[in-house]
């Protein structure tokens, strides 16, 4: 066996094809990953699911061709009929396995970008390895059917190409249930789709695993069916084979054990939730809602499913149910309890329409319910699951009181209906100087329900004396403001009223000092400006300029922003926990600046205009990290009394509309660490561990804007140009050995 592998390896190493194949395929594998996603232009990922994905697309030309050159060597060696294609397969893998080892230059070059998820490289690798077992076994069957080397490379391309992408075939026409099924079966880019995310699939395993003997015991029949072999035997072991591999498949089809090796055990079902399950007294029932068509679309939904059906694993009272939306005008009934489909667009050859899908949840508990309307993957589904089954069981809603201490012309309408999204009962008080009738209820007057407010224009002395008791008598308070307001209808201009500095002094009983400054940084949001007239005021035809803002801070992902999020015009502060101490308090920060970050003194008034604020520091020593947002909890207590976080205008209507793609799509950071510091006010941590716990951080973060270039120009060096000079090496020493050889 050995010598007969040696044969094979010779007829590689002395077709220059076989470098060419190594070559393009490394150079596919690279710039479908780093170019495909755009990762040096700012929508870069560490996510290497896309780099995965590139595996099955890369091999539809790559295997055919390798195949293609072992063809050529003669198979006129001494081995058992069965084993006659053993060597071709072994130097084949090898050398697959050689292509997908250079192939981990990507993922150790992202890893100087930012943080790549351990366990997903190893399992996605093992998942490879087994996918190409599978599409080499497939290959040389194609092979030993067609006799011309050029007919069947064309056939077994097509057919890859085909198994590839047939679950992409819903996008063209809706398919019936039972041929669905059938394109998932056979589709292994589908089948694949779990190792990529760090998941060992038992099934899907044993599927490739299966494939690979399968195909190599057809080739070897059709080898023996060309020698001219018709024995009993031969038959009756054909049909045993065909009879067991059948009843293999059926088997393997209805296991479902996955094992979960990502880090925070993403597709696991967490021990507080299985806690808040052991609590359930009487039966819960969730139904999923699931469009076929959507089934098809996207393998998220998979995981969906399969979380669901694990997470009723942990209770005998809860129980699941998958139904298909468009049975039984099931549509106009979950129209009427507030869920909708969502629309998606499919076409055709000749025609395009949009089809609305469903994939939500509903879950029933003693004649109550709560939905959950759209969910596409899990990114947090246990924790909404639990959420809202804890609610149910406990009877008890999430009230939460709102006070607008602003000035600020436009209000904070999206962060009340975001609010009221996330479960939360939203009331309305007042500061109880502004409390006009015996309608109005001041905030003071509900002390067991935590305290949002936003802004700090409006307060007197009796408020702030009055916060103050709330706070220290055991009321949870979140403020988001800094010690001034910015007239941002107008010129931008900064302004400090009585109200604002009463405010400021109050933040001195929890040990914060702001800073008499305004923060700005280097990662910071890009503006547009459009202007019709020159700087002398001369009119002019319209242009536009993009300015970076520096006053419009770009947070990086940190542990409670995972990620990150913006900030408008914020202050920065200082802690003294000595200070704090007195009322037997500790202040501890929960946000902060990046690295690159300085502070604009306030002269007569702080400069605000776009084109004359300074796009960096005068000096080095200017730049520092500063907080700026912290948490303030009693000695002895672990969850904390106030959340400070030092900018009124994240979360308000105009700056989260500016900030955001669409109206549709507005960005929600800042409104979900909103709602995580409400969480961690009420001492909900471990259920704020569930929305985190599938956040992992994707971002960039390690290399800065300034330095992405000259990282862009190392990474494609390192993952195109030296795979090729590898091979190129490889193939000249193996020149140079041959040479010596034959003289």
């Amino acid at each position: 066996m050995k010598s007969i592998l040696k044969r094979y390896f010779f007829n590689f190493a002395i077709n220059p094809f076989t470098y060419i194949l190594v070559s393009a395929f490394e150079i596919f594998i690279s710039l479908g990953f780093f170019v495909g996603q755009q990762f040096f232009l700012g929508a870069g990922s560490t996510d290497l699911h896309s780099f995965f994905s590139a595996f099955p697309p890369a091999c539809i030309l790559f295997l055919p061709g390798l195949i293609s050159i072992s063809s050529n060597v003669k198979k006129d060696f001494t081995l058992k009929s069965v084993f006659i294609f053993l060597p071709e397969f072994l130097s084949v893998f090898l050398l697959c396995c050689f292509a997908i080892f250079l192939s981990g230059l990507v993922p150790v070059c992202v890893s100087f970008f930012g943080d790549i998820e351990i366990s997903q490289v190893i399992i996605g690798f093992i998942g490879i390895l087994f996918y190409f077992a599978a599409a080499v076994s497939f290959v040389i069957f194609i092979f030993s059917i067609i006799k011309s080397a050029g007919a069947s490379f064309v056939v077994s391309a097509f057919f890859l190409a085909i198994i590839n992408s047939v679950h992409n075939i819903p996008l063209y026409f809706n398919p019936p249930e039972f041929l669905s099924a059938i394109i998932k079966f056979i589709s292994f880019a589908w089948r694949f789709d779990s190792f990529s995310k760090g998941i060992f699939s038992i099934s899907d395993f044993l599927f490739f695993a299966s494939c690979a003997v399968f195909f190599y015991v057809l080739a070897f029949f059709i080898k023996e069916h060309k020698k001219g072999n018709k024995s009993v035997y031969l038959k009756k072991l054909k049909h045993a084979f065909l009879f067991s591999f059948l009843l293999f498949t059926i088997v393997n089809e209805n296991l479902n054990f996955k094992i979960d090796f990502t880090s925070s055990k993403n597709f696991s079902v967490s021990k507080y939730s299985k806690k808040v399950l052991s609590q359930v007294e009487d039966p819960v029932s969730i139904s999923y809602y699931l469009s076929p068509k959507l089934k098809s679309l996207y393998p998220q939904v998979k995981d969906v499913t399969d979380f669901l059906q694990s997470y009723a694993v942990e209770s005998k009272q809860v129980s699941v149910e998958i139904i298909n939306p468009s049975k039984e005008n099931i549509a106009k009934k979950l129209s009427e309890i507030g869920i909708r489909g969502y629309p998606i667009r499919t076409s055709s050859a000749d025609s395009a329409s949009i089809t609305n899908v469903y994939s939500a949840i509903k879950i029933d508990y003693l004649g109550k319910s709560e939905t959950i309307p759209f969910v596409l993957n899990i990114s947090r589904l246990e924790f909404d699951l639990t959420r809202k089954i804890k609610s149910l069981i406990e009877e008890k809603e999430n009230p939460v009181q709102v006070v607008c201490a602003s000035s600020f012309a436009n209000g904070y309408s999206l962060a009340f209906q975001y609010l009221e999204a996330e479960g939360f009962s939203v009331i309305q008080t007042s500061l109880p100087s502004e409390k006009n009738s015996s309608v109005d209820i001041s905030f003071d007057e509900l002390s067991d329900i935590p305290l949002i407010i936003f802004g700090s224009d409006k307060f007197t002395k009796t408020d702030c004396k009055i916060l103050e008791k709330f706070i220290l008598n055991g009321g949870k308070v979140f403020i988001a403001s800094q010690p001034y307001s910015i007239d941002f209808e107008d010129n931008w201009s900064v302004k400090q009223n009585e109200s604002n500095q009463l405010f400021e002094r109050l933040m001195f009983t929890f040990g914060i000092y702001f800073k008499q400054t305004l923060t700005c940084d280097i990662s910071n949001l890009r503006i547009t400006m459009t202007s019709n007239s020159d700087v002398n005021g001369n009119k002019k035809s319209a242009h536009t300029e993009y300015i970076n803002y520096p006053l419009w801070i770009s947070l990086r992902a940190q542990e409670n922003a995972l990620s990150g999020l913006s900030l408008f015009w914020p202050c920065a502060f200082d802690i003294d926990n000595e200070v704090a101490e007195i009322e037997k308090l500790k202040t501890t920060t929960l946000l902060f600046t990046s690295n690159r970050s300085w502070q604009i003194p306030r002269t007569e008034n702080f400069i605000t205009n776009p084109f004359a604020v300074p796009k960096s520091a005068e000096s080095e020593e200017e730049y520092s990290t500063f907080a700026v947002c912290a948490s303030t909890t009693k000695v002895n207590e672990k969850d904390p009394s106030l959340i400070l976080f030092a900018d009124q205008y994240a979360f308000s209507d105009s700056l989260l509309s500016y900030n955001s793609n669409s109206i549709f799509d507005v960005d929600s950071r800042s409104l979900d660490f909103l709602c995580n510091g409400i969480f961690m006010l009420n001492g909900e941590d471990k259920l704020l561990s569930l929305k985190t716990k599938t956040t992992f951080n994707t971002t960039l973060y390690k290399i800065s804007n300034e330095n992405i270039r000259n990282a862009a120009i190392k990474t494609l060096f390192t993952t195109c140009v030296l795979p090729i000079f590898i091979n190129l090496t490889i193939g000249f020493v193996f020149f140079l050995k041959r040479r010596r050889f034959n003289k």
